[in-house]
């Protein structure tokens, strides 16, 4: 949710950047949570695809306009959201080789809109992962993600010392914002917490294409 609504005020290089400082942060927190229930053998395979396709969205995000990123996030954003409110279910039989195509999509989207989420998070619905390993093993994933995005940011030059500055001013209220989360977490309706984040990141994704032009 935080990339459209971040660049509504930001540019996107400015706002992939940061999230993936900030979502390096919050994922650590969040897997210290969960760390026993992560299934292992899940992940190498999503890992495998994501480091072949984070070069790739990099490179889209130091070549690309800043308009043309607008679109393409607001696109990605309202499409994701689509196909979790269709909730369209087609299992894969081979769940391997299927883990890698889908990592390769997530680190694409992480490295050029700051974005991995939509796929895995389809891909584990749509295999009908239990919910509780599935969390933890996705927060896994994105941690290792988050790191190797890190390197690669560096390679191509995507930090600055503004970006810095965002990552020490966003701190404090990311950390507010996981400890909230963290104690909320089993509380609130799955369902009506589903519907209400369709319906934000629908309307962040209109916003940001809106903003484009």
């Amino acid at each position: 949710m935080s990339v459209p609504v971040l660049n509504l005020f930001l540019s996107p290089k400015t706002t992939v950047s940061l999230v993936v400082i900030l979502g390096a942060v919050l994922n650590v927190i969040l897997l210290l949570q969960c760390y026993k229930q992560v299934e292992i053998k899940k992940i190498p395979y999503l890992l495998l695809g994501s480091i072949i396709g984070i070069p790739f969205g990099a490179y889209v995000l130091t070549v690309f306009s800043v308009q043309f990123l607008k679109i393409l996030i607001g696109a990605i954003t309202i499409g994701s959201a689509s196909l979790l409110f269709l909730e369209i279910n087609k299992r894969f039989k081979r769940e391997h080789l299927a883990s890698i195509l889908v990592g390769l999509i997530s680190g694409v989207l992480k490295g050029s809109v700051g974005m991995p989420g939509p796929p895995i998070v389809l891909f584990g619905l749509n295999q009908g992962w239990e919910k509780e390993r599935f969390r933890a093993t996705i927060i896994a994933y994105f941690t290792m993600l988050s790191f190797v995005t890190i390197g690669t940011f560096l390679k191509f030059k995507l930090f600055t010392e503004f970006i810095a500055m965002l990552g020490i001013i966003g701190l404090p209220m990311l950390l507010l914002g996981s400890w909230v989360g963290i104690k909320l977490k089993g509380k609130v309706s799955a369902a009506g917490f589903h519907k209400i984040i369709l319906a934000l990141i629908t309307i962040a994704g209109v916003l940001g294409i809106i903003t484009a032009f």
